[in-house]
């Protein structure tokens, strides 16, 4: 990741110079005050990307939960009920 500390004046002058940065690298910007990070300037594809994994990552979540709890099923016992419920 890219690291920009900037003054808010900075940044407002900058802001086109950093949007065309992020597009052009991919690579998300850091924008910090007083070195701490306050924000995070990004492509809109990658944080697309990003929100894309997190349902990704719930979903596995969701399923690991019921292998924990044996809410599982053999595959052909499965086709067999989704073939009868949904008359296939």
């Amino acid at each position: 990741m890219i690291e920009a500390n900037c003054l808010a004046a900075d940044c407002h002058s900058g802001t086109i110079d950093m949007i065309q940065q992020v597009q052009q690298t991919h690579q998300p910007v850091i924008l910090t005050i007083a070195g701490k990070p306050e924000a995070v300037l990004m492509d809109a594809h990658e944080y697309q990307k990003v929100l894309n994994a997190l349902a990704m990552a719930k979903i596995l979540l969701k399923a690991e939960h019921n292998i924990v709890e044996n809410r599982v099923l053999p595959v052909r016992e499965f086709f067999r009920k989704f073939r009868c419920d949904k008359v296939i």
